[in-house]
């Protein structure tokens, strides 16, 4: 009856791997050489053929088997390794063609901007949620030099430049309202409190010098634009009156005394609006005003 053989412990995986070891370790250099070329133009067939998904399967398989393996490897393994892919790398470009080199400078340019593109917005991403939270804290950040610059400041004289402008607007509306109710409707317009709008007024009014403190300021008046074709020039007359013959002799007139007011000069100028109705000729004026003398003398 036959012997039975025993099982082994050692799986094929590691059987093969074994068997081609030592099947390499046998072969001259010639004959890596072609079997190092027959399994790249395998390789490369079976690429071509696969689908997107297919590579991306492969791909993935491929990461995981290389992350094993660079775990299991010791310092000295690593080293060799990468010396491996140095040699690989450059027998490699010893026998590309300048074409095949042209396409690969290519691919290198287009991966190296990639990248750089990558972490110029992983540092733009990062820059601007901290300027926002800067932001959020009364600050802004320099675009040049990313730092910070304190405007806390500023933002506080924006708030009192509108709290003092809707104050004035509401002084000047022509509400006749006192200044206690004129800063109670500047602060719920605004939505700020009384005592942030007394402030404002205060801080605004020690700026300017103003020594109205709370008084509200004076109403504009507006200037009412005059038509072309109404147009009112005032009226300059001027009276000439001839001298009694008392007056030329020097005698006073007995009528006028010092205890009675002083009648108004009649040569004064008198200053009356144009108008159709109460306009009177030079000549009547001058009539009237020689008979009033001739009267009274």
């Amino acid at each position: 009856m036959p012997r039975r053989r025993g099982r082994s412990n050692i799986g094929r995986s590691t059987v093969n791997a074994r068997r081609t070891r030592s099947a390499r370790d046998e072969e001259s250099l010639t004959e890596r050489e072609e079997s190092l070329s027959q399994a790249r133009d395998r390789y490369r067939a079976a690429r071509e053929r696969e689908s997107s998904a297919e590579r991306e399967v492969r791909r993935s398989r491929d990461r995981d088997r290389r992350r094993v393996q660079r775990d299991r490897e010791s310092s000295i393994e690593r080293e060799a390794r990468l010396s491996q892919l140095r040699d690989g790398v450059r027998a490699a470009r010893e026998r590309e063609s300048s074409a095949e080199r042209e396409v690969r400078l290519t691919q290198d340019r287009d991966w190296h901007r990639v990248q750089r593109d990558r972490e110029s917005a992983r540092v733009t991403n990062s820059w601007t949620r901290a300027a926002a939270a800067r932001r959020k804290n009364g600050k802004v950040v320099c675009p040049e030099c990313n730092t910070d610059v304190d405007v806390e400041g500023r933002q506080g004289d924006k708030a009192t430049a509108m709290l003092v402008n809707v104050y004035q607007y509401f002084a000047t509306e022509g509400t006749k309202l006192s200044p206690s109710q004129l800063r109670e409707r500047t602060a719920l317009c605004t939505g700020a409190s009384e005592e942030d709008v007394e402030h404002a007024l205060g801080l605004y009014w020690s700026q300017t010098g103003d020594s109205d403190s709370q008084e509200a300021p004076s109403r504009k008046r507006r200037r009412v634009e005059e038509q072309p074709g109404d147009e009112s020039h005032p009226l300059y007359v001027e009276v000439e009156v001839e001298a009694a013959e008392d007056e030329e002799n020097g005698e006073e007139d007995p009528l006028t005394s010092e205890e009675e007011d002083i009648k108004p000069d009649i040569t004064e100028t008198c200053i009356q609006p144009v108008s159709q109705s109460s306009y009177i000729p030079v000549e009547d004026i001058k009539k009237e005003t020689t008979e009033f003398e001739d009267g009274v003398s």
